[in-house]
């Protein structure tokens, strides 16, 4: 799959049609190219985060990906950040085991729930 084929059903498994997913891969696309996001990929998982300081990201993860691949992904973010100046990274999910995942790869993560979704923060050390 190509990078935004992976964003595209990522955003249908979050219930958006087509046209959408299209409209979101559009936009982020205009981001990524006017520097204001930065995209890496892992295998079929991908990670975008945007700067919010000098050394806090924003983060959202779109996958494909199967459960291993998906934390060797995850790993290999973490270490990117922590080769980095970021030290502070903020994400939400409504997906539990995504946290338990990051948990066991050994990512310093804390969630706390907010109705269906969960605020989940990271410490880059």
């Amino acid at each position: 799959m190509n990078t935004s084929e992976i964003i595209k059903s990522t955003c249908r498994s979050w219930g958006y049609d087509e046209q959408k997913a299209n409209a979101f891969v559009i936009a982020l696309s205009d981001f990524v190219k006017s520097g204001e996001v930065t995209l890496m990929r892992e295998s079929d998982t991908v990670i975008i985060f945007k700067y919010l300081d000098e050394e806090s990201v924003e983060f959202h993860i779109f996958t494909v990906d199967q459960p291993m691949a998906l934390a060797n992904a995850m790993s290999k973010m973490y270490e990117a950040f922590r080769s980095s100046n970021i030290k502070y990274g903020e994400s939400t999910t409504d997906n539990p085991a995504i946290i338990k995942l990051a948990q066991r790869v050994g990512i310093p993560i804390q969630a706390r729930k907010l109705g269906d979704r969960y605020q989940v923060e990271i410490e880059v050390q």
